[in-house]
């Protein structure tokens, strides 16, 4: 609800309702370090997802984020169902016009326009 903080990924999956059904695994983050980062600071993650959208190039993900093709592929397939299931979820419970349902919606449509171009490379 308004006003929750989570102190990583982690604390908001383990958070959230369990008909998200949100994976930690899909979301675009490393391991915390083995020190815990000071308080008010992010946690350090790799941009992979925000590169792919901002290029639309899977190939450039190796050199910039050093994910190979045939992995970076599947993140972002896997990212792109997460996102779906929760626009899915977000169907039964927010309104038409509600910002978030629209935004996830947006998102992946976005994801699959990007994704169906061939090899990414368009």
């Amino acid at each position: 609800g308004d006003g929750d903080e989570f102190t990583c990924p982690a604390d908001l999956v383990s958070s959230a309702r369990n008909l998200l059904h949100l994976d930690m695994n899909t979301f675009p983050t490393v391991a915390v370090p083995m020190l815990e980062a000071p308080a008010g600071s992010f946690e350090p993650s790799n941009s992979w997802m925000v590169d792919f959208m901002i290029h639309g190039k899977m190939k450039y993900l190796w050199e910039d984020n050093g994910v190979d093709p045939t992995k970076a592929y599947n993140l972002i397939a896997k990212f792109k169902d997460a996102i779906k299931k929760a626009t899915t979820a977000l169907g039964y419970f927010a309104p038409e016009d509600d910002i978030v349902r629209k935004t996830f919606k947006l998102l992946h449509d976005e994801i699959d326009k990007l994704m169906k171009v061939k090899d990414g490379t368009a």
